[in-house]
């Protein structure tokens, strides 16, 4: 299984990733507001697909803590684009096959198309309606 570094894991970020964590790849989040709820009480998913509780979430403060991964799951807000190389970098080492750029939000494809590294990337843009209701 693949280890998947999760940057901006709000809702869209956090879904996604915690259904590759079911899926039973070796998934890291990386959290700021949300870190300390998550580490407490794991991370729910609601969805129409099948409600779900991670109870151990793998989960940092700091891409640095997070390590180099074999695919990273950048879904930032599009506020926050400006930081993502800063924030997947560390993520990307030797391994690292690709790096998907989900932005989260309107005017993101030209922050999004300048590159992340020697991993390489690649884009996906789709519709998603989700909502971050509580921590975790």
């Amino acid at each position: 299984m693949a280890t998947i570094a999760v940057i901006g894991a709000g809702a869209v970020g956090g879904y996604y990733g915690a259904r590759l964590a079911q899926a039973g790849h070796d998934v890291r989040f990386l959290f700021r507001r949300d870190l300390a709820a998550v580490r407490e009480r794991g991370l729910r998913v609601y969805s129409p697909l099948g409600d779900f509780h991670l109870e151990e979430v793998a989960v940092a403060a700091s891409p640095e803590e997070l390590g180099p991964a074999d695919w990273v799951i950048c879904s930032l807000k599009a506020t926050a684009l400006e930081s993502a190389r800063e924030l997947v970098a560390p993520c990307v080492g030797p391994n690292t096959r690709a790096s998907w750029r989900s932005g989260n939000g309107l005017g993101i494809e030209p922050v999004s198309q300048s590159g992340s590294g020697p991993g390489g990337s690649s884009a996906a843009w789709r519709s998603f309606a989700s909502i971050g209701a509580n921590p975790g």
